[in-house]
């Protein structure tokens, strides 16, 4: 308890004070987290937690997120506009009439695909280029983050 600075007057209220603030728990996760921040825990940071996949809703774990969205994002819908088939993942970017954009607009040989394989060099120290922004992402954590 070295991060708690009180003074108690009874061993009686130390141990209910510890008992209550201090008590800890696994998560299913495997971080061990403070009893009193378990909810928070659950609800914010643990990577099992649920989230709602950002193009067909159903409820995933967030240790999933990426991959499910970026299968998810990639299945085409049909433009009422237009009639040309568009990923959902750039739906929100399209322009009835408009082609959608080549994987060149998106960096060239340095693009990796939605599945993480170069396109062109086949270098593993590629930078993880962003499909939407062209942002440079120096490793896969990276790009999730950016992309979340």
């Amino acid at each position: 308890f070295d991060s708690c600075n009180l003074i108690f007057e009874s061993k009686s209220k130390l141990d209910k004070h510890v008992n209550i603030f201090h008590q800890t728990t696994i998560c299913k996760c495997g971080e061990e987290v403070s009893v009193i921040d378990f909810t928070n825990h659950q609800k914010d940071d643990c990577p099992y937690r649920k989230v709602n996949c950002e193009y067909c809703t159903i409820e995933i774990i967030y240790k999933e997120k990426y991959n499910h969205e970026t299968a998810c994002g990639s299945t085409t819908v049909k433009c009422e506009g237009c009639s040309k088939y568009i990923r959902l993942k750039e739906l929100p970017f399209h322009i009835c009439g408009e082609d959608p954009p080549s994987y060149s607009d998106y960096g060239g040989s340095n693009y990796r695909n939605d599945y993480g394989s170069d396109y062109g060099s086949g270098s593993s120290n590629d930078a993880y280029i962003c499909h939407i922004c062209n942002s440079n992402c120096y490793d896969f954590d990276a790009l999730q983050l950016h992309m979340a």
